[in-house]
């Protein structure tokens, strides 16, 4: 993610990328391992598309090393691990509440952490910064409710097209202001958390949906989803790359705003950032390999179904394809051979 390597230089830092775990999610081990030294000030692992990992390891080695623990919850708010809650199992955690979280009031987060001196600087800076003027959030409230309304539209298309061309307007790469959450998107934060246990029992329903009707098809790789998980995305990992590229055309020809969200631009935006040049091979992998598929509320039976639909479908061409392949491959070896 661009934005996390954008936040490290402006804090005045030098970002160094580690690669991913041979499941795709979290941190690998032997690679931190050899690139943690004693100018290391902090790890940050991410708990990704909603399911969550376990950071022990990475606890205890960035602890031998002196080094601080940071975990990336922005999209796992809710979920758990060993029955407790992500975000608070390392020396700090962070949550969003931007767009497409689990938790979402169009901007703004959290920051946790039982370290007190680390609370007391956190405070600190955030009184010392600029607050949002009535102004500011007049407009906030005005762009909440137009989003509101688009995101009651046909799997979100005309709000990802808005979002991104108008109330976003950003790159990930480029800068940003930091300054405390309006009270207005905190009121819409508090008011959603009320309904945040029925719109992860939903998002839990569709992940399952999927994960039982994509189990059987070839040529995919299925998150794990360990016990907690709350199912922001559904991630699914195709072998070939050209595949991936029919399946995001049929999905989106059926109005399912399924998506790359990490996509080997990405990655490659988020290597400007880096301190020194390197590469993380899994993470090129699914950058290349990986599509999302969506899990939220406004999902409904039929569009799920149509989703699996589109997998079986390109499935099938690819396996006939390879079939008509290999026997017209099996005439010409007869021909030769006569």
């Amino acid at each position: 993610c661009p934005s996390v390597g954008r936040a490290v230089v402006k804090a005045g830092l030098k970002a160094v990328l580690c690669d991913v775990g041979p499941g795709g999610s979290g941190l690998d081990l032997p690679s931190l391992e050899q690139l943690i030294n004693r100018r290391t000030l902090a790890v940050v692992t991410a708990h990704l598309y909603g399911y969550p990992v376990d950071i022990a390891p990475v606890m205890e080695l960035a602890h031998s090393r002196g080094a601080m623990v940071v975990e990336d919850a922005a999209q796992a708010f809710g979920a758990k691990w060993g029955g407790r809650p992500v975000g608070t199992l390392a020396d700090a955690g962070v949550f969003s509440f931007a767009m497409s979280k689990v938790l979402w009031c169009m901007g703004g987060g959290l920051i946790a952490t039982s370290d007190p001196e680390l609370q007391r600087q956190v405070d600190g800076a955030l009184a010392t910064s600029d607050q949002a003027g009535f102004s500011r959030q007049a407009v906030a409230i005005a762009k909440l409710a137009v989003l509101g309304l688009l995101v009651r539209c046909h799997h979100l298309g005309p709000l990802a097209a808005v979002w991104g061309g108008v109330f976003r307007g950003r790159n990930d790469c480029d800068d940003f202001d930091a300054a405390p959450m309006p009270t207005s998107n905190a009121a819409v934060a508090r008011a959603l958390l009320l309904r945040a246990v029925e719109i992860t029992r939903i998002r839990t329903r569709n992940g399952l949906y999927f994960a039982e009707h994509l189990s059987g098809l070839d040529g995919l790789m299925l998150p794990e989803a360990p016990p907690g998980s709350v199912f922001l995305r559904f991630p699914v990992v195709v072998r070939d790359a050209g595949v991936k590229k029919q399946l995001l055309g049929g999905l989106r020809e059926r109005g399912i705003n399924a998506s790359e969200m990490y996509s080997r631009p990405s990655y490659d935006a988020l290597r400007r950032f880096a301190y020194r040049d390197s590469r993380c091979p899994r993470t090129e992998y699914l950058a290349e390999h990986m599509l999302n598929l969506p899990t939220h509320p406004y999902m409904r039976e039929g569009d799920l179904a149509g989703a699996v639909g589109v997998f079986e479908s390109v499935l099938r061409q690819k396996q006939r394809d390879g079939l008509a392949l290999a026997a017209h491959g099996g005439v010409s070896r007869d021909r030769a051979a006569n």
